[in-house]
């Protein structure tokens, strides 16, 4: 089973980031998890049509482990999302 994917690039800054109305219920679910869990925040956006959880990095300090950190909240959140459908 695939986890995740890559999106396709989105063609300007607005369009990547704004708001999605339709991000998919896993999508939610997955969300809501990560954030509850309060090590890494995301948020949601919809890029051409496909649904995402982007990280926003702002710190210039932000390191490489902390990226891991993000992707591995999301991959933990995905399980137990999974193991309550």
């Amino acid at each position: 089973m695939q986890r995740t994917s890559l999106l396709p690039p989105a063609t300007d800054y607005k369009q990547a980031c704004r708001p999605s109305w339709f991000v998919n219920e896993r999508n939610e679910a997955i969300l809501r998890d990560v954030n509850q869990a309060g090590r890494v925040w995301l948020s949601n956006a919809s890029v051409r049509g496909a649904a995402g959880l982007p990280a926003c990095i702002t710190k210039h300090r932000t390191t490489e482990q902390d990226v891991r950190t993000v992707v591995e909240e999301v991959l933990v959140a995905a399980d137990r999302v999974a193991a309550h459908a």
